[in-house]
């Protein structure tokens, strides 16, 4: 079976090994602004005859058109590609065009499911894969897998394990495709629906007042490492970012404590910030403009208990 894939993050990168070996791969097209994934793509795909091409929001409808008629597919497979497929190209290829969902449909629609997974404490994670309708992640769903997700996995963790899951599950369904020749699908149930836009920069702030501690984590987790600079934060009128934290019980009298108030800034304790539901929130890893450091690292800068987070 002749297959194109349309595609923007390394996360796709397992499915496009794993099917270069039992399918062939017509075309891949990528963002044009996608630099190092096409580096990525061409390594991968270095010494085949698999044709790279970039794409533009822009001028998509013209560039998938031509895509299409040059490559052939009888398959396209979209993984984490950004633009909208235009609704009239939908139907030309034999199979139509299939989304490998790097989250659980239709409880987790919109751009990145891996981030919401993490951020809502979710107890399950999965990837979806279904037939692309004139919507976004609305089409009758083809597979469906889901696992348990720890409350510890950050979201590089997730996105590995949902890379080699996804792998597995487009090479199952592409096989069934070819030796059913039909795609077997059935319609999501909308009463389970929900879909999670893109957030502002405020809402990917900690907000020390108002999140738990878990919370705070879950937001710490849902940004390492795709956030080079953590989660940001701010004390003493300095911007920082948190990188990995984790929670540390309390005991004795925290009464008047308010959250985000530094209770340690020691190599001992580490850097313990107090948080709305009587836990600490221990800051491991925090960015600054000067580096990496453990938490502590915040004493040398003038930073001491009684100090408060979000000030």
């Amino acid at each position: 079976m002749r297959i194109g894939i349309l595609c923007s993050n390394h996360i796709a990168v397992p499915t496009v090994q794993l099917l270069m070996k039992h399918h062939e791969i017509v075309g891949i097209g990528i963002p044009e602004d996608g630099r190092e994934m096409r580096h990525i793509v061409e390594r991968v795909t270095f010494g085949s005859d698999i044709k790279v091409t970039t794409m533009s929001r822009r001028a998509i409808k013209n560039q998938m058109t031509e895509w299409i008629e040059t490559t052939q597919p009888d398959i396209v497979l979209v993984a984490t590609f950004p633009f909208k497929i235009p609704a009239d190209l939908l139907s030309i290829p034999a199979y139509g065009f299939l989304n490998l969902h790097f989250g659980l449909l239709p409880e987790m629609r919109g751009p990145d499911p891996v981030f919401e997974s993490i951020r809502q404490q979710k107890s399950k994670a999965g990837a979806t894969i279904h037939v692309i309708d004139s919507s976004f992640d609305t089409g009758p769903i083809v597979k469906r897998e889901e696992f348990p997700l720890p409350a510890h996995f950050t979201y590089g963790m997730l996105s590995a394990k949902l890379a080699h899951t996804g792998a597995e599950m487009a090479l199952t369904t592409l096989n069934d495709i070819q030796d059913q020749k039909t795609v077997p699908s059935a319609a999501q149930n909308e009463t389970n629906s929900c879909y999670y836009p893109a957030l502002t920069a405020q809402q990917l702030a900690i907000s020390w007042p108002g999140m738990s501690s878990r919370d705070i984590i879950a937001l710490i987790n849902s940004m390492n490492p795709v956030s080079r600079s953590g989660t940001p934060t701010s004390v003493n009128g300095w911007n920082i970012g948190i990188c990995y934290a984790t929670l540390v019980n309390l005991s004795g009298d925290t009464t008047g404590y308010t959250p985000g108030r530094i209770l340690t800034v020691d190599p001992q304790n580490g850097l313990l910030i107090f948080a709305k539901d009587n836990i600490a929130i221990k800051a491991e890893i925090i960015y600054t403009e000067e580096g990496y450091f453990p938490g502590y690292i915040l004493a040398a800068f003038g930073i001491q208990p009684g100090m408060t987070f979000g000030t």
